[in-house]
């Protein structure tokens, strides 16, 4: 099983579209061949990405050449998009970068698979242990200034296949994925494959595996059916508590003493599922979705309550999260629409909401901002893709050809909000998104040949693979519609100059109503009244960060800039 089958599936087929919707657009130039698979970002807006390259590459003045086959690497780019450091890992054969997450201090923590029988992080060498062809997972350790600081393997054994990583504020992280083969071990934990025999030998189970601070593996759980189950998002609660989705085929899923029943009763499609792990290692919810075609839970993003966004596909003509029913724009069940999912810590749905058309559509990426708001991005091979009252037009407009999106969510994940779109030329898709603290989408993102991003045109060098760049939104700050026939607010001028900033109703109010304004993380910031029969009044600005702060009186809003 090559990791890259994945990525093909993501791939496969069966608002706002302006130039400025798109702040800045970087990607790795060279001979070589570079995919991006995963981005993160700091406190003041530089990002890093990572993921695996071919040949010789460049990123800013930094030059990499592969060892062999396809190599790891990590970059870095200020806030303005420009490169700033990069380095490599790996062996002579296929190794690459999956997942990131950063730490306060800068550090990133990066996970991947590796088939080299060797694999170089800078001093640190790792030694694969399962037989050849089989890939293992590393979690490596880039400090701020670019070198590698620790490497550590594991699902050692036979052929595991990281997918998603987690970093606590104290820097214990925690690992999900699939293998397959009779078993895979991390450090002292061995996991057994419940597929060892008859028919579904072949058949993957997942795993979840935590990792210390110190480096070393404390805990691994296993979990599945007779049937390939792979687990493709986690997340880690402040309680310790790990929140895992992905897909299960088969009749049954086994998750501890929780056993998922396929709505499907051959178990020949994909339903999803949920599940959350104790700190102590023991599966305490378990909940699926699906219905009777392919359905498959990608990603999850955790707000401050504890509740998981959980995006995906679904290409049943009707899927159910508890209450809430989505239809399929496709009724025939062919082809995908996205969801959006919100699940509790006590383990119920709270809300669903879906997207697309009737082409094939798919969310690969959600992040949660830190007033609750959800962002997606994924791909749309529709020729319209509809986010709630929010349409996106298909480049192409017989829908040959995917476009990518990122779309946000209002805080309560029941409407869609804001959606922009980007791709001309080939297939685009966002496979990875974070955010800045205003609430601008970095994007990770792959195109087959060439593409269009906003102003940007990028050319691969080769027409045969997908090649990765990383994008940052611009105008997406906050998330916030307009409500349904209000009169929005005027604000002059914008950006507020001299310390203020006019702002203007569109018609006087009749009763007195306060006037607020919020920071990008939805915190009021200022806060005066405007009295009865008043239209206009100045806001003062001196004082605040320079950023996109929204202005709100009743119904009617504005983003206000402040420079």
């Amino acid at each position: 099983m090559n990791k890259f089958l994945l990525l093909a599936a993501l791939l496969a087929g069966p608002g706002l579209t302006q130039a400025q919707s798109w702040q800045w657009v970087a990607a790795p130039t060279g001979t070589g061949n570079a995919r991006v698979f995963a981005t993160a970002t700091d406190a003041t807006g530089a990002t890093v990405i990572a993921g695996d390259f071919t040949g010789t590459i460049m990123l800013g003045s930094t030059t990499l050449t592969s060892a062999g086959n396809r190599d790891v690497f990590v970059a870095r780019l200020t806030s303005a998009g420009a490169f700033t450091q990069a380095v490599r890992a790996g062996g002579p054969d296929e190794d690459y970068a999956i997942d990131l997450a950063l730490d306060a201090s800068g550090t990133a923590t990066v996970l991947g698979g590796f088939y080299s029988a060797t694999a170089e992080f800078g001093s640190t060498v790792l030694t694969k242990v399962g037989p050849p062809g089989g890939a293992e997972v590393f979690v490596a350790q880039l400090g701020s200034a670019g070198t590698w600081t620790r490497a550590i393997p594991g699902g050692s054994g036979g052929a595991a296949f990281p997918s998603t990583l987690a970093l606590d504020a104290a820097g214990n992280a925690v690992v999900a994925g699939f293998f397959y083969g009779p078993s895979t071990t991390f450090g002292p934990t061995t996991l057994a494959n419940i597929n060892t025999t008859g028919a579904n030998v072949s058949a993957a189970d997942i795993f979840v595996a935590r990792l210390s601070s110190a480096g070393t593996w404390t805990q691994a759980v296993r979990g599945g059916g007779n049937g390939d189950d792979r687990a493709e998002g986690v997340a880690l609660a402040a309680d310790g508590t790990v929140v895992v989705v992905g897909s299960f085929r088969g009749q049954t899923m086994g998750l501890g003493t929780f056993s998922l029943v396929n709505a499907d009763p051959s178990g020949q499609t994909n339903d999803v599922f949920v599940g959350r792990l104790g700190a102590a290692g023991a599966w305490t919810q378990a909940v699926r979705a699906g219905g009777a075609a392919d359905d498959q839970a990608r990603r999850l993003a955790l707000d401050a309550a504890g509740n998981a966004t959980i995006v995906g596909s679904f290409d049943s003509p009707a899927i159910s999260f508890g209450s809430f029913t989505l239809t399929n724009a496709n009724a025939a069940g062919t082809t995908s629409d996205i969801f959006a999912a919100r699940f509790t810590p006590t383990g119920t749905w709270s809300q669903a909401v879906r997207a697309g058309g009737p082409g094939a559509d798919r969310a690969l990426a959600v992040a949660v901002s830190a007033n609750g708001q959800a962002t997606v991005g994924g791909l749309f091979a529709s020729p319209t893709a509809s986010f709630g009252n929010l349409s996106l037009s298909n480049a192409d407009a017989n829908g040959f050809s995917l476009d990518l999106f990122v779309a946000r969510l209002n805080s309560e994940g029941s409407a869609w909000t804001q959606a922009v779109r980007a791709g001309a030329g080939s297939d685009e898709a966002v496979v990875d998104l974070a955010l800045t603290n205003s609430g601008e989408a970095t994007i990770a993102g792959l195109y087959l040949s060439t593409t269009t991003i906003g102003s940007t045109t990028l050319n691969s060098t080769t027409a045969t693979d997908n090649t990765g760049f990383v994008a940052r939104t611009t105008g997406l700050p906050l998330g916030v519609r307009q409500a349904a026939g209000t009169a929005p607010l005027a604000v002059y001028p914008n950006p507020a100059a001299a310390g203020a900033a006019t702002l203007r109703l569109a018609t006087a109010t009749s009763v007195a109503q306060p006037l607020v304004l919020r920071d990008a993380l939805g915190r009021v910031v200022r806060q005066t009244t405007l009295v009865a029969g008043q239209q206009e009044i100045q806001l003062p600005t001196v004082g605040l960060a320079p950023g996109v702060y929204l202005a709100e009186a009743g119904l009617s809003r504005v983003q206000v800039v402040v420079e």
